[in-house]
């Protein structure tokens, strides 16, 4: 059995930008990764981090727990009242709506001023791509290009490749090593 992994906030990074990298039907099906995206990735993050040495079953558990990290703060910010502050990388909302959250489940009391800085990375990475840019209309703004050119436009935007990580949340990783940041769900 593996060692237990040392995760850096740059290894969880890497890994969501490795994870994002191969979030194509090839390498993920219904339930997760294929085996052979599972390898790739591992061989991908090893390039990235040789001093690490992760093998498949580390690096399976942590994007586990990034999903679960993820899906708390989601919950907690559909919620009426509450928003995610993209900038800080927190959840924003009242004290009140605050004491709401923490009275229905007390362990959410520490997700309370704290840093997710791969939240909107993850958003992407499981909710899957947000439409954005020049070319995105909605149902009441028609296109202003002729069709031809939109269906070659949609064909291309159709893969379900999320963006690298921002400069700014990059920025965040290497100051502090995350002195802010949530820990395990």
């Amino acid at each position: 059995m593996a060692q237990r992994a040392r995760w850096t906030s740059q290894y969880e990074k890497g890994l969501v930008d490795v994870l994002t990298e191969y979030n194509f039907s090839h390498y993920r099906g219904q339930n997760g990764w294929t085996t052979e995206g599972w390898n790739r990735i591992v061989k991908d993050l090893n390039d990235q981090f040789p001093e690490a040495k992760f093998v498949k079953s580390q690096v399976q558990d942590k994007e586990g727990q990034l999903k679960k990290e993820y899906k708390v703060v989601k919950s907690i910010v559909n919620r009426s009242g509450i928003s995610w502050n993209s900038t800080s990388c927190m959840i924003n909302t009242t004290p009140q709506k605050w004491e709401e959250i923490v009275e229905e489940d007390p362990k959410f009391r520490r997700l309370q001023g704290k840093e997710f800085p791969l939240f909107d990375a993850l958003d992407l990475l499981y909710e899957g791509n947000i439409a954005q840019g020049k070319h995105c209309v909605t149902s009441s703004q028609p296109p202003h290009i002729n069709s031809r050119k939109r269906q070659s436009d949609e064909r291309q935007s159709t893969r379900n490749v999320a963006p690298k990580i921002s400069a700014m949340t990059s920025q965040r990783f290497s100051e502090d090593e995350g002195q802010n940041r949530f820990s395990e769900v």
